[in-house]
C-alpha cells in the first residue's frame, strides 16, 4: 500500500468555510500493470456529501462544531482524521481487504456516473441548447 497523503488543507468558499480534504491511494500490481484507486476521506462539506455514504463508499470525518474557534476546529478535524485513519481505515486495509475493496468499488460505482465529464457535458448541452 502506498499512501498519497494530502495534509488537510483549507480554502475559503466565499464565506470562510474551511474545507479539509484527504485521500489515500494504493496500488495493486497485476502482471506488470498498476491499478490505482482512491478512497475518499473528508469532512462532509463541498461536493463530498453529494455521494458520501460513510463506510460504504468513503470515510466521513466527523466535522467539528462551528461554534469552536477556527484553530480549535482545525485541531478537532485533524484529531478526528488521525483517529479514523488509525482505528478504522488502516486496520481495514490490512486486516479486512474484502471490506476495503468493497468500499473502493462502491466509491467508483457511485462517483463515476455523477462526476464524470461526459455526464457534465451532456447536462450542460441539454440545459444550454435543448431547454426552452
Amino acid at each position: 500500500m502506498s499512501f498519497t497523503f494530502k495534509h488537510p488543507y483549507q480554502f475559503n468558499i466565499g464565506y470562510q468555510t474551511p474545507v479539509a480534504y484527504f485521500c489515500m491511494e494504493f496500488t495493486i500490481h497485476q502482471t506488470g500493470t498498476h491499478l490505482f484507486s482512491k478512497v475518499n476521506v473528508a469532512i462532509p462539506d463541498g461536493w463530498f456529501p453529494e455521494f458520501a455514504k460513510d463506510k460504504i463508499n468513503c470515510f466521513v470525518i466527523p466535522p467539528a462544531s462551528p461554534l469552536m474557534t477556527e484553530h480549535k476546529q482545525d485541531e478537532s478535524d485533524a484529531n478526528s482524521m488521525y483517529d479514523l485513519l488509525e482505528n478504522e481505515i488502516i486496520p481495514m486495509y490490512y486486516d479486512n481487504p474484502e471490506a476495503w475493496l468493497a468500499i473502493v468499488k462502491n466509491g467508483m460505482q457511485d462517483i463515476i456516473p455523477q462526476f464524470d465529464s461526459n455526464r457534465m457535458a451532456k447536462e450542460y448541452y441539454e440545459k444550454l441548447y435543448l431547454s426552452e
